[in-house]
């Protein structure tokens, strides 16, 4: 069962969360917002539900769906190793020149391209492992 905390009550989703699938953690911490808006269907709020790893500070969140927030985050598969030296990568590097994100392995050098979120590094480091 998962909690999101937030600025009124708690909201529970009977589903489980998966560990970090950057480092492993499974501290995690899990939130909701409540921003003002103006729906056609006369709605005045939109929800925007995080989900937050407490040890590398990587995060996924959505609008609206905690459901589907939940489902995207346990369907990432944990970054594994580099496809040239197997060694295993756990580095994140923000780019200061293009505000995204990429991949180095500390043992041979290899550097992903830069990607607009760590989640998009992850996907592709991934694919070129084969998982």
């Amino acid at each position: 069962m998962i909690v999101f905390c937030g600025d009124k009550k708690d909201v529970t989703i009977t589903k489980d969360l998966l560990p970090c699938p950057f480092c492993g953690t499974v501290t995690l911490k899990t939130t909701y917002e409540d921003y003002p808006v103006a729906w056609a269907d006369g709605g005045t709020v939109a929800r925007h539900f995080k989900i937050e790893c407490a040890e590398c500070g990587c995060h996924m969140s959505d609008y609206g769906y905690a459901e589907r927030l939940i489902d995207r985050w346990n369907g990432l598969t944990r970054l594994d190793q580099c496809p040239i030296c197997h060694d295993y990568v756990r580095r994140y590097y923000e780019s200061h020149k293009s505000g995204g994100y990429y991949i180095r392995c500390d043992k041979c050098g290899l550097t992903s391209p830069v990607f607009e979120s760590e989640f998009e590094a992850h996907d592709f480091l991934n694919t070129r492992t084969g998982r």
